[in-house]
């Protein structure tokens, strides 16, 4: 039996996990619960993990996990009970997914089932997306086509609803009757992108969407409080609305070790609102283990022609809110990271830790609201 005989064609198995945690915390006066007045005093908790099992270089099998732990004074307000952001709410959230990578040519497709649940919603979607590249890379082509369908019933996790989704939830004085007759929503988010390399240094990101939702596009809990009338009522707005973003980017590597990243983004959509981003990223490589990652982001929004603040609503209004999301306001996102890359090996199983980065952002608006985000994201590799 000569040597070569003895070799078996073997599977090489890679897995890539990364965790992550972050904290995000937000003190505002415009609450949507009680009319547009009110404490938006919020805490989330969102712990994560991805893992990426890629059986051979053409096949790769995904999983995400999410948890959110939410605290909201404002969610206290459903009842006129306002003691404190003590009321807790718990997201959960799963994908599974697949990908394809062509070992002929430059082209991959992938495809996810979307999984989430939280005491008023369940939402179920999928996710496919694919890309093709020239045979240099200096050009890329993609295209993503993600759906969601809501379940916006209250009471899966309620032994008084024997776990069932039973009811939308509704403000303590106004459960006297049914505002809506319908409880679900759809959402359909299409979006194209292209890149090309412009030079060695300089590449061009140009991105198209288009986003169709359908259903209560209403918050059932959000009050609206009329200046003509005494009584309240429960928000309402159109049951489609179909939104168009436009991005264009510029990444330019100005040294070896700095990289320069500008994007902007318009938005419009069926609700009056258009909106302008500019985002701003600036790696800066401090050596092969350590990378600084400055950013800021600035945003501007006109007001949703549904919008008004307290009490500035007509009773002969068709469609009315008063959550300060639509409203007309400019923000502005600033922060730092910083980023370890090791590359060190773990054990003897052939483990290496490859990225710990840790990141904390300042969020500002002009509606009177800001916020605080802290996050981490560890990242582990096995070949």
């Amino acid at each position: 039996m000569s040597q070569d005989s003895l070799f078996r064609k073997r599977r090489l198995t890679n897995i890539d996990i990364e965790a992550f945690y972050s904290f995000y915390a937000q003190d505002g006066n415009h609450s949507a619960v009680t009319g547009g007045i009110g404490t938006e005093e919020l805490t989330v908790h969102n712990f994560g993990a991805n893992l990426n099992l890629t059986i051979d270089t053409s096949h790769t099998v995904i999983f995400e996990a999410y948890l959110d732990v939410i605290s909201s004074a404002s969610v206290d307000n459903i009842d006129f009970v306002s003691s404190s952001a003590s009321e807790q709410d718990t997201h959960v959230s799963a994908h599974f997914g697949y990908q394809f990578t062509s070992k002929k040519s430059p082209f991959l497709i992938g495809v996810k089932y979307l999984f989430a649940v939280e005491s008023d919603y369940l939402s179920n979607g999928f996710n496919i997306w694919s890309s093709f590249s020239s045979k240099d890379f200096s050009r890329n082509f993609s295209v993503s086509l993600v759906c969601f369908f809501d379940d916006l019933r209250w009471g899966r996790f309620s032994k008084e609803y024997d776990h069932k989704p039973t009811t939308l939830i509704y403000p303590v004085e106004l459960r006297y009757k049914q505002w809506f007759d319908i409880y679900r929503k759809n959402s359909y988010n299409l979006k194209a992108g292209l890149r090309q390399d412009l030079t060695k240094r300089v590449s061009l990101q140009i991105d198209l969407g288009i986003i169709y939702q359908s259903g209560l596009l209403s918050t059932s809990f959000h009050r609206i409080f009329f200046y003509d009338n005494d009584s309240g009522v429960v928000e309402n707005l159109p049951r489609q609305r179909l939104q168009i973003p436009l991005g264009i980017g510029l990444n330019s590597f100005v040294s070896n070790r700095w990289i320069l990243k500008a994007y902007y983004r318009y938005f419009w959509d069926e609700f009056g609102i258009s909106a302008h981003t500019l985002t701003l990223d600036s790696p800066v490589k401090i050596n092969h283990r350590y990378t600084l990652y400055p950013f800021a982001r600035v945003y501007i929004q006109s007001a949703s022609r549904y919008f008004k603040p307290f009490n500035q609503h007509s009773y002969l209004d068709e469609f009315y809110t008063s959550d300060y999301d639509l409203s007309a306001f400019t923000s502005f996102k600033t922060g730092l990271g910083f980023g370890f890359y090791p590359d060190k090996r773990m054990g003897k199983r052939n483990w290496s830790f490859n990225q710990l980065v840790i990141r904390y952002a300042y969020y500002w608006r002009s509606n009177m609201l800001d916020a605080h985000i802290l996050s981490f994201v560890f990242n582990i590799w096995k070949g």
